[in-house]
């Protein structure tokens, strides 16, 4: 799917992010297993990657989600949706290096694409959300590593103070020769 389809409107949108497969409750598809078994079926690539994301994201497998999505935007790069839910399993999987590789991705794309007003307006919340949500990551990321320095050297003052008592404690004992 181009990005042609996008600019019919939000009803084609809000196909775009909905599950491409039936809900698992109370349909015939009832095991996963049996999901990802029939999106072979499907002939265009991208869309049984966008598929099988989804039902790997639905099954808990996010990290399994996350690959498949990679595996589709080796493929299809500019494609809107596995770039939407690789950025989120990115940032819930806290891998801030690709969530931001993703961000900026989808952002070249977002810039690139023609959409009508209610189209561009729902991207731009959600780039901003996301875009939001890997600048936390990498804060965190910085935070952590800055804390982590710290503790560092906090302990190697400790370790040096201590080895100056024991230093202080050994030439203040009396010598017995």
């Amino acid at each position: 799917m181009g990005l042609a389809a996008l600019k019919v409107g939000p009803l084609v949108l809000a196909g775009l992010l909905r599950p491409a497969v039936p809900p698992i409750e109370g349909e015939t598809i009832t095991r996963f297993d049996q999901a990802l078994a029939a999106t072979l079926a499907e002939s265009d690539a991208t869309a049984r990657s966008r598929e099988r994301v989804e039902i790997l994201y639905r099954a808990g497998d996010l990290p399994g989600a996350l690959r498949e999505a990679r595996d589709g935007l080796a493929s299809a790069p500019a494609d809107l949706a596995l770039l939407r839910r690789a950025l989120q399993l990115e940032t819930a999987l806290r891998l801030p290096e690709l969530a931001r590789q993703h961000a900026d991705e989808l952002a070249q794309v977002l810039r690139q694409s023609t959409f009508d007003e209610e189209a561009r307006r729902w991207w731009a919340v959600e780039e901003k959300a996301l875009s939001e949500g890997v600048q936390e990551l990498e804060a965190h990321r910085s935070s952590l590593a800055s804390a982590i320095a710290r503790a560092r050297w906090v302990s190697l003052a400790v370790l040096g103070a201590v080895l100056a008592a024991c230093l202080a404690m050994t030439a203040a004992r009396p010598r017995t020769d």
